[in-house]
């Protein structure tokens, strides 16, 4: 049990992690992470600022990084004298990114280890670190790749599974845990006919589950919009490949 005055600073550093969002989401992590080491439990307010903290941090660094892929090999391949600094340039960001999903994986063992979580909690956590594992997996070096997708994959199956067995099919936490998995099976794996599968049905699970579920209605739709639009891609990507 904290004291009055430790919740008080814990509110305080929640608030500072959310105003500094959008001007400088580095800075929000790194303020919210103080405040899990100092106390601030996996709660629904938190798991939503993390949320919107993780992408908003590597999306960014992996779009640049992805800009610099062919411009690296066009360099390399014509003998440029720039060459070593593209890809210095790309390694330094690549380096960004595999800390960046130290430090949550980090925070995610964290409250594992300092409080008993709730299902949808260890939900969430498990996908947190699923994610940064395949970050790790794409970004770091080779040789522990094989490892970071075996560590990625098992995350992704235990969160699911969890999800399956004990969260409402409508419950934003258990279709953002499919939707990610469903990305790692398909970009990852390589195994896009099992990520369709296992989407769609997440999908039509929450279908089926919608009108029972009030709370979070908002959140819901973003996140079944989400999924809507990925299966319409992935079936226009398959059917171009077909024709």
């Amino acid at each position: 049990m904290i004291s009055e005055e430790q919740q008080g600073f814990l509110d305080e550093v929640f608030y500072l992690a959310q105003i500094q969002l959008e001007s400088n989401p580095e800075e929000s992590f790194e303020t919210l992470q103080k405040g899990i080491f100092d106390g601030l439990t996996l709660s629904k307010t938190v798991r939503n600022l993390l949320f919107e903290v993780f992408p908003k941090i590597l999306l960014p660094l992996k779009r640049a990084i992805k800009t610099l892929i062919p411009i690296d090999k066009y360099e390399e391949s014509h003998g440029s004298k720039f060459f070593y600094s593209v890809r210095d340039y790309k390694k330094k960001l690549e380096n960004q990114v595999l800390e960046i999903s130290k430090s949550f994986i980090t925070s995610m063992d964290h409250f594992s280890k300092n409080s008993e979580l709730s299902s949808i909690q260890q939900v969430f956590s498990l996908n947190i670190k699923a994610e940064c594992y395949r970050l790790q997996a794409e970004y770091g070096e080779f040789e522990s790749r094989e490892n970071n997708i075996q560590n990625a994959l098992d995350l992704f199956i235990n969160a699911t599974n969890l999800a399956e067995n004990s969260l409402e099919p409508a419950e934003v936490v258990r279709l953002e845990a499919f939707y990610s998995y469903g990305l790692f099976l398909y970009e990852v794996l390589e195994q896009r006919m099992s990520a369709i599968i296992k989407i769609k049905q997440s999908f039509d699970d929450a279908i089926g589950d919608i009108y029972q579920f009030t709370p979070n209605l908002d959140e819901l739709q973003k996140s079944m919009q989400k999924i809507r639009d990925k299966l319409t891609m992935w079936s226009n990507e398959m059917n171009d490949e077909l024709s």
